[in-house]
């Protein structure tokens, strides 16, 4: 209602003037006071409705596209879209056939045999004279070369054969020098030279290149007449093997080497408040 029709009506009600304006200052007040409350209402339910949007996404939505390691949802919260089978590895979220071993130190094996995670088994080396290896560990005392054995950690070396001339004594393993060609796990007695010094074994290789396995983050070398397959340092296939545990940083695996980029400042975190450079 404009001033005009608001003037007319009071006279006909018989309101003086001055409360009239004074009436009209209230009104004016009052729809004033209404749109402020509904528009403050208007962002409130917009607000509400981006939240909730972002609170309630499904794993599965975020996941749509990823197979396997860590995905930011709509909330910028890393989402963890499963592991890959044995014998495969997370490459931008897809699995894919490369593996990257461990080594024998990372488990913690200074002797024996241990599982590489890609489905191989390592030699982790002998042990002392007179020293066992139990577990992975050299403790204890243990026989030697030759030596009667019934499995475990009895012998000072290698391990307690079970074929042939090697059976039920403590043996050298494959391509390791030969302490006695009869007493080689193989159980055969098979050896070969190389470089001055007999091996348990057949020649399985002569130099570095016929180890060539063509993975961009191993090192491939003839050793003792076998290949030895070890990870580079510092190397990598995929962005999980890059995940520095901090929440302010993008993870990338570039030209085989890890990148961590700062995320803005402006970037909402995974806690309360802005995101600090480096933190």
């Amino acid at each position: 209602m404009d001033n005009r029709r608001f003037d007319l009506l009071a006279r006909a009600f018989g309101v003086s003037s001055s409360r009239r304006r004074l009436i009209l200052a209230a009104l004016g007040a009052l729809i004033g006071l209404s749109a402020i409350a509904d528009d403050e209402l208007a962002q409130a339910r917009r607000k509400h409705k981006g939240h909730k949007k972002c609170r309630s996404e499904p794993r599965a939505e975020t996941c749509a596209a990823a197979q396997c390691g860590q995905v930011k949802n709509n909330c910028h919260k890393n989402v963890n879209c499963g592991d890959c089978p044995t014998g495969q590895s997370c490459n931008a979220g897809r699995c894919q056939t490369s593996c990257m071993p461990t080594t024998c130190a990372e488990q913690g094996f200074a002797c024996g045999t241990a599982a590489d995670q890609c489905g191989a088994t390592m030699q982790c080396g002998d042990c002392q004279t007179g020293v066992a290896c139990q577990s992975g560990a050299c403790t204890g005392t243990c026989k030697a070369p030759g030596e009667n054995c019934t499995g475990g950690g009895e012998c000072c070396s290698g391990a307690c054969g079970d074929l042939g001339l090697s059976s039920g004594k403590c043996c050298t393993r494959e391509n390791h020098v030969a302490a006695d060609a009869n007493f080689c796990c193989n159980g055969t007695g098979s050896t070969y030279n190389q470089g001055g010094a007999t091996y348990c074994g057949t020649l399985a290789c002569g130099n570095d290149n016929e180890c060539a396995s063509n993975q961009p983050c191993i090192i491939d070398t003839c050793t003792g007449g076998s290949c030895v397959h070890s990870p580079l340092a510092g190397c990598c296939t995929s962005e999980a093997q890059c995940d520095d545990g901090k929440s302010c940083t993008v993870d990338t695996c570039v030209n085989n080497s890890c990148v961590h980029t700062d995320v803005p400042n402006t970037t909402p975190c995974e806690t309360s408040g802005p995101c600090c450079q480096g933190v």
